[in-house]
C-alpha cells in the first residue's frame, strides 16, 4: 500500500518476544496502549483456528482500520508455526471516521479486538504459534508498535475461548443484496459506488480499503446518501489487466456489513 508510513516513524517500539502463556500472550505495553494475542484451542468445523489481537488504548489514543488515511499504517499480523509462515485472515469491527486537523482516517478510539483466522499445518511439531504484530496508535503523535507474541494452543482456557468469540461477534455481518455495495466503477479520477441499504435507513457511511493498484481517499456521499464518489489518490499508469477485490465496510443506522467489491478500469 502506498501510504506515507514514514509519518509515523517518530519512534518505533520494538518489543521482545514474550513467552507463551496458556492460550493468551502476556500484554506488551507501549506508550498509549498495549497489545496481546488470545487464541482458541478448539478448531472450527472447517479445520481453521481462530484468535484475536486485542489492542488496549489509553484515553485519547486511537488506532487504525485497514485503510488508515494518508499518514497512518494499517494493522499487520503475520504468524508462524514450527518456524514456517502460515497465512492469516484479519477481520475488523466497523470503524469510525476521525479528523485530526491535518487529515482524516478510519479507526478506533476505544480498545478493540481484531479477529484472526488461520489454518495450522498438518501434524505440527509444536502447539505454540508465534505472531508478529505491527500496529499504529496515535494521540498528538503516532507511534508504530511492533511486537512478537506467542500462544500455546494446547493450554487454552474458557476465558480465552470467550475473548475470541467476542472478537468475532463484534464483526460486521456479511454484505447481502439488500445491504452492501450494489455497483462500482472507475470514472476519471474517482471510484463511483452505489449502495443498497435497508428501506428507511439513514446515516449511511462507507469505508473502502485500498488495493495493491488503487489507493482511495475518503468517500464523499451524494445528496441522497446512497451513492459515493471515492477519490483515486493513486493508480496504475497502464490499464489494469486483472480485477482486484477491495474490502469495504458499509454502515447504516448503526448496523454494519462488510464485503469485497471488484475494482477494474483504465487510467
Amino acid at each position: 500500500m502506498k501510504h506515507a508510513a514514514a509519518a509515523l516513524a517518530l519512534g518505533l517500539v520494538a518489543l521482545a518476544p514474550a513467552a507463551a502463556e496458556a492460550g493468551s500472550s502476556a500484554w506488551e505495553q507501549a506508550q498509549g496502549g498495549g497489545v496481546r494475542i488470545v487464541a482458541a484451542s478448539q478448531a472450527q468445523p472447517d479445520g481453521t483456528l481462530r484468535a484475536a489481537l486485542e489492542i488496549d488504548l489509553k484515553p485519547g489514543w486511537k488506532t487504525y482500520w485497514l485503510d488508515p488515511g494518508s499518514s497512518g499504517v494499517p494493522p499487520t499480523i503475520e504468524l508462524t508455526v514450527d518456524g514456517q509462515p502460515v497465512a492469516v485472515a484479519v477481520d475488523l469491527p466497523a470503524p469510525q471516521r476521525f479528523d485530526d486537523g491535518y487529515s482524516s482516517f478510519a479507526g478506533y478510539a476505544a480498545p478493540v479486538s481484531l479477529a484472526l483466522t488461520f489454518r495450522p499445518p498438518v501434524e505440527p511439531k509444536s502447539s505454540v504459534v508465534d505472531f508478529s504484530v505491527f500496529v499504529g496508535i496515535c494521540e498528538t503523535i503516532c507511534i508504530p508498535v511492533q511486537a512478537t507474541l506467542a500462544v500455546d494452543l494446547a493450554t487454552g482456557t474458557p476465558e480465552d475461548e470467550a475473548a475470541v468469540d467476542a472478537a468475532f461477534a463484534a464483526l460486521p455481518g456479511p454484505a447481502r443484496p439488500d445491504f452492501g455495495i450494489a455497483s462500482a466503477w472507475v470514472e476519471g479520477d474517482e471510484l463511483i459506488v452505489t449502495t443498497a441499504a435497508p428501506d428507511g435507513a439513514a446515516n449511511v457511511e462507507l469505508f473502502v480499503a485500498s488495493t495493491p493498484s488503487f489507493v482511495f481517499g475518503e468517500p464523499k456521499a451524494s445528496a441522497d446518501g446512497r451513492s459515493f464518489r471515492v477519490p483515486l489518490l493513486d493508480r496504475p499508469s497502464e490499464p489494469v489487466v486483472a480485477t482486484e477485490a477491495a474490502r469495504y465496510t458499509l454502515i447504516a443506522d448503526g448496523e454494519a456489513v462488510a464485503g469485497t467489491v471488484a475494482i477494474s478500469g483504465h487510467p
